[in-house]
């Protein structure tokens, strides 16, 4: 999903065609926030008022207020939104299936995580005590979360109380590791290391004149060990990063489009947005379609470009 025009039409690139494809979104125009998930957009408003879009079909399910997590007060300004609210909603399962689901939404830099199932009326908050988080994910029936120190930490919410407990202690950070992510990669809890080389600028000033991603480590995590081995191959399996939730699809499934053993990504730093295809086999990274890297990279919305996987897995026409 490329970077907002401001109008009621939203563009997709779609990998299996190589074009851009509009698509009629009026319920997108406007809002603050867009979070995909299992195929479906958690929405939020410049109000705190929040929805689960599928942006193909347009079915909506109103979620309640995220105002009640912040405190008493009624008004915030359009920056203390962005400030004080949500980085990332995940679904357990696509809501499409089934109505036993539930959504995590969280802040990283202020480790708040909230969770509301069908029929609640309010979010229901997880005390969590850590300063910062990297991303959460859900697998086998449980919600996974990496944390800035990074450390690996477990929660279920269908417990009576929800407490989460620590799974992995502290990894290595390399020199140029910038961005760390967990992903459900056949039926495996991974974790990809992004590296990123940053090219200082020649005014002495300590600006960056670019900065480009230069490889991806990927480590399988015991989940009752906490243990990490270090993987060189996805199979035919190939993820989506990026500030969306953290994706995986069997490539042998698609005929054209996606190429297994590849990571698709996204990035935003500042001034600087772009996209490519990392190849694990030879470390190489391939451009997507340099038009978009230039559109992504010129754009004043560059943060709301992310990857959506269709639900259904079906090709979605134009």
């Amino acid at each position: 999903m490329l970077p907002d025009k401001g109008d009621n039409y939203r563009e997709f690139y779609f990998l299996s065609k190589k074009r851009v494809s509009c698509v009629f979104l009026p319920e997108l125009r406007g809002v603050l926030e867009i979070f995909p998930t299992k195929g479906w957009l958690c929405t939020l408003s410049h109000t705190g008022e929040m929805n689960l879009l599928h942006p193909f079909s347009r079915t909506n399910i109103p979620l309640p207020s995220i105002n009640g997590l912040l405190t008493s007060r009624s008004e915030y300004t359009i920056k203390e939104i962005r400030e004080l609210y949500i980085d990332q909603g995940i679904l357990s399962v696509n809501s499409s299936d089934t109505s036993d689901y539930a959504l995590v939404v969280v802040r990283h830099h202020f480790a708040m995580m909230s969770f509301w199932r069908p029929g609640d009326f309010n979010w229901t908050k997880i005390n969590f005590k850590n300063d910062n988080l990297y991303n959460v994910v859900y697998f086998k029936g449980q919600f996974y979360v990496l944390t800035f120190d990074l450390e690996v930490w477990v929660f279920d919410i269908a417990e009576p109380i929800v407490k989460p407990r620590l799974l992995v202690h502290q990894l290595s950070r390399s020199n140029n590791s910038r961005k760390f992510y967990l992903v459900e990669v056949s039926g495996a809890l991974i974790i990809v290391t992004q590296s990123d080389y940053w090219k200082a600028s020649d005014d002495g000033h300590g600006y960056y004149d670019s900065i480009r991603t230069i490889e991806f480590n990927i480590y399988e995590v015991n989940e009752i060990t906490g243990k990490l081995n270090e993987i060189n191959t996805l199979g035919d399996s190939s993820i989506f990063l990026g500030r969306n939730e953290t994706t995986c699809i069997d490539s042998s499934r698609f005929t054209a489009g996606t190429k297994p053993n590849y990571i698709y990504f996204t990035n935003v730093y500042g001034p600087y947005g772009y996209m490519g295809a990392y190849n694990i086999k030879n470390g190489c990274i391939e451009s997507l379609c340099p038009e978009l890297e230039l559109e992504l990279s010129l754009s004043s919305n560059r943060l709301s470009t992310s990857w959506v996987i269709p639900s259904d897995n079906r090709r979605i026409e134009s």
